[in-house]
């Protein structure tokens, strides 16, 4: 059981401090990440924002993080906080715009976005390591992470898929949006 353990104690530390960052940011959250504005127009259209470590030398594992139905989109504090922290920690993360999540609309197109987003990276051989990324999707963005990921032309690259929140049963969740939607918030 020792052995066990102490094989874990590490990770926990990781994740106890990446969790700590996130709830309580330092100073100067950009300190140690790269960020710069993202756009690919090679195939569908990628808008968005990388994230990358300072200190380390590429490549890097990469991860597609995507936001949830927020007027902010990728450009919620929260999920800009995550992203630099896992930069910091050695990610390269592209947090792309997914427009109809901004606009609280639940499409097929935004899996689509997510597709291209992934292939997008990808394309960054100078950054990417392994030829493979990660999807992490928050709220309705993780369901439609996990759809994504199940694209032939794409789920061999798909390492894992890390879902905030998102919801198990999609068919329920579209049936409820096309009867009972909400209103959506004022100005949208």
């Amino acid at each position: 059981m020792t052995g066990f353990a102490t094989a874990w104690i590490p990770r926990w530390i990781v994740a106890g401090s990446l969790l700590r960052e996130i709830a309580e940011p330092p100073r100067d959250e950009s300190e140690d990440v790269v960020e710069e504005p993202f756009e690919d127009r090679t195939g569908a259209p990628v808008r968005g924002t990388l994230f990358r470590p300072d200190a380390r030398r590429p490549p890097y594992p990469a991860l597609v993080l995507c936001h949830g139905a927020a007027e902010d989109g990728f450009e919620d504090e929260r999920l800009v906080r995550l992203a630099r922290a896992l930069a910091r920690r050695g990610f390269l993360v592209l947090a792309p715009d997914l427009e109809d999540l901004r606009a609280f609309r639940v499409s097929e197109r935004s899996v689509e976005r997510i597709v291209a987003a992934h292939g997008a990276l990808l394309a960054r051989r100078d950054l990417v390591r392994a030829d493979r990324a990660a999807f992490a999707g928050i709220s309705f963005a993780g369901t439609l992470c996990l759809l994504a990921a199940r694209e032939p032309a794409i789920r061999e690259r798909v390492p894992a898929v890390l879902s905030f929140g998102g919801y198990r049963d999609l068919e329920g969740l579209v049936r409820y949006w096309l009867t009972t939607a909400p209103e959506p918030p004022p100005g949208v």
